[in-house]
């Protein structure tokens, strides 16, 4: 159960840099860190379905329909990084633009699902966990690391 301070002192540790007492220490990695913590940290969720990030919810129609194609627009919740989920179908590779391909169930456009499934709409998705007590080891040290690679350049200049 690492913290933040833990998660950025293990890329420091990585980069030969001094550790930090917190991410608003008057010191150049820690305001480094600090800028990039948030966008790497959820850039990384997104890119996994890490299960500690998983979670559910029940959509309701938004009173605002789409212009044309489907019946229903769900807006996707706060705290949705990626839809892995719509009802039963399994949001992978997008293949409607090829020719002959099926129409599909539903599209995710912008910050909304549209489809013709009626409400409430039965989602799967990665959360934006902010909660580092919460990561998996794991997960832990490949934000670690990736942390040391966006740090490098700023902190070693190589």
């Amino acid at each position: 159960m690492a913290t933040v301070v833990d998660i950025v002192n293990v890329a420091l540790t990585l980069l030969g840099e001094s550790r930090i007492m917190s991410l608003s220490d008057n010191s150049k990695p820690a305001r480094e860190a600090n800028a990039i913590y948030e966008s790497v940290r959820d850039s990384l969720l997104a890119g996994y379905n890490w299960s500690f990030a998983k979670t559910r919810a029940q959509l309701p129609a938004s009173a605002t329909a789409p212009a044309f194609e489907y019946a229903y627009a769900y807006p996707l919740p706060v705290d949705c990084l990626r839809v892995v989920f719509v009802g039963d179908y399994y949001v992978g590779v997008d293949l409607t633009d090829y020719r002959g391909a099926p129409t599909e169930m539903f599209t995710i456009e912008g910050r909304e699902i549209l489809t013709d499934m009626g409400s409430p709409l039965n989602i799967k998705y990665i959360k934006r966990q902010t909660d580092s007590t919460l990561f998996s080891a794991n997960f832990s040290a490949s934000l670690s690391a990736k942390l040391a690679e966006n740090l490098a350049e700023p902190l070693t200049q190589s």
